[in-house]
């Protein structure tokens, strides 16, 4: 990356991608959701990505590594909704700039998430336990709720591929690979 923050230069008028910085909303080095930050260097994050996206006209989409929303390990540690609290300012600056795409990572597996106003794709490229620990619940199930709903989840390694086109059409597919099954065995999801 060429810097922690930055957005993607050289696109068609129709289409802003942003890469953030997430760990300016609140990631301690040690713990994920311990709340060490800064108010001003939030702030700077947010105008960086407000002056990418607030202007496109077409699809946005905005790239960081921590989710807003998973079905992941954390999914319980807040009331059980799987919205990572921490994350609440960069929400808000999604709705703000009316963000269609959120691409994350960090929780070691594939999902999709329908939010109140972005989709929220987690590609996480596997590693997480096939069985889930009992000490860290997932929702592999998924749930509904009046903000969100969970479209797809998987624990398996792999990548997404998101294509857009002038139309503002978009194609999104998850590639899998099972932890014991040779490369060739990749399948869409």
């Amino acid at each position: 990356m060429p810097a922690p923050s930055y957005c993607i230069p050289r696109l068609p008028r129709w289409i802003a991608i942003h890469i953030a910085h997430t760990s300016v909303f609140g990631v301690a080095t040690a713990v994920a959701e311990e709340t060490v930050f800064s108010e001003e260097v939030m702030a700077r994050e947010i105008d960086a990505l407000t002056e990418t996206l607030a202007r496109c006209p077409g699809i946005k989409i905005l790239i960081g590594h921590h989710p807003i929303f998973t079905a992941g390990k954390r999914t319980f540690r807040y009331d059980g909704d799987g919205e990572l609290l921490y994350m609440r300012r960069l929400r808000r600056a999604i709705e703000d700039c009316g963000i269609h795409f959120y691409f994350s990572g960090h929780e070691h597996h594939q999902s999709h998430i329908t939010g109140p106003t972005c989709e929220h794709i987690v590609q996480g490229c596997g590693g997480a336990r096939v069985k889930p620990n009992p000490k860290h619940a997932r929702r592999e199930q998924g749930w509904r709720d009046a903000e969100k709903i969970l479209r797809h989840f998987e624990v398996i390694g792999g990548f997404a591929v998101v294509e857009v086109n002038a139309a503002l059409v978009v194609n999104l597919r998850f590639f899998g690979i099972n932890m014991n099954e040779p490369a060739s065995a990749v399948r869409v999801i």
